[in-house]
């Protein structure tokens, strides 16, 4: 069985670096942030990711367009799953409209 795992891990990663290598570039990417969560590098990346993110919410959603303006995270409401049960399509992104996407779920 051992064999078996490490013969499939290893087609993952080849098939992976003759596809560009985007899969272990993300996954190097997460590792560094998990292991040096404290790094400039990583404080850095999250707080671009972070405003990436905000960004993206307040140009492609309708419940997020009221915030544009913001200065910090601060600036945005928390809100419970019931919020985001209760006006959906308010919270779908007009980029991704068009795209195929999944339902999933998690518990609680």
């Amino acid at each position: 069985m051992y064999t078996l795992n490490r013969i499939r891990n290893s087609s993952f990663w080849f098939i992976d670096f003759l596809k560009g290598g985007n899969i272990r570039s993300h996954y190097k990417e997460i590792e560094a942030l998990i292991l040096q969560p404290n790094s400039p590098k990583s404080v850095e990346k999250r707080k671009n990711n972070l405003n990436n993110l905000l960004k993206h919410a307040t140009s492609s959603t309708e419940y997020y367009k009221p915030y544009a303006n913001y200065k910090s995270i601060n600036d945005f409401p928390v809100i419970k799953k019931t919020v985001i049960q209760s006006n959906f399509e308010a919270f779908n992104s007009e980029k991704y409209l068009k795209a195929k996407n999944y339902k999933v779920s998690t518990s609680g």
